[in-house]
């Protein structure tokens, strides 16, 4: 039997660029649909859906580039990877919709969390400060979320050569 020995940082950089682009490109529709602030089961399953279809999409194709096997580890290396590439990506989306495109957007967050206080000036400071709760609250849950996506894409599509052949 050949063996090929498929690059895993090229795979992932390639998967995770492709999945940062769809957030990107589902962030600007959620933005020119005024939707930024909205919370929705539907646009949160569609973002689930784009998500785990992404990160198990990465993951089979590393499997067929790999002679139809897979093993659990290089399944999550595989997975997390793409997750981390791709939440870099979607971070700077973030910084550029809240400080450049759509500022306003921010203090609109910073409103939704304050519970509608009476204090509606904000320092400089506090709205990066809030910047990077949210940009540390996404990457927290995109990698616990993607680890456990990982492991169950993985389990699923895992196969183990045969040690006798």
């Amino acid at each position: 039997m050949k063996k090929t020995t498929i690059s895993t940082k090229k795979h992932v950089l390639k998967h995770g660029f492709i999945l940062g682009v769809m957030w990107v490109v589902y962030g600007f529709i959620r933005h020119l649909t005024n939707n930024i602030t909205t919370n929705n089961w539907a646009l949160s399953l569609i973002e689930l859906s784009i998500y785990i279809g992404a990160i198990v999409f990465g993951i089979y194709t590393y499997k067929s580039l790999n002679n139809g096997f897979l093993k659990l580890g290089q399944a999550l290396k595989v997975g997390l990877g793409i997750v981390l590439i791709s939440t870099g990506i979607q971070i700077l989306w973030d910084i550029i919709l809240f400080k450049i495109l759509a500022p306003d957007i921010l203090d609109q967050l910073i409103n939704l969390n304050k519970n509608n206080s009476a204090d509606k000036t904000y320092r400089f400071g506090r709205k990066n400060d809030f910047l990077f709760s949210v940009s540390l609250g996404k990457l927290i849950g995109n990698v616990v979320l993607g680890i456990i996506v990982s492991l169950l894409g993985g389990a699923i599509l895992q196969k183990n050569p045969d040690p006798f052949e």
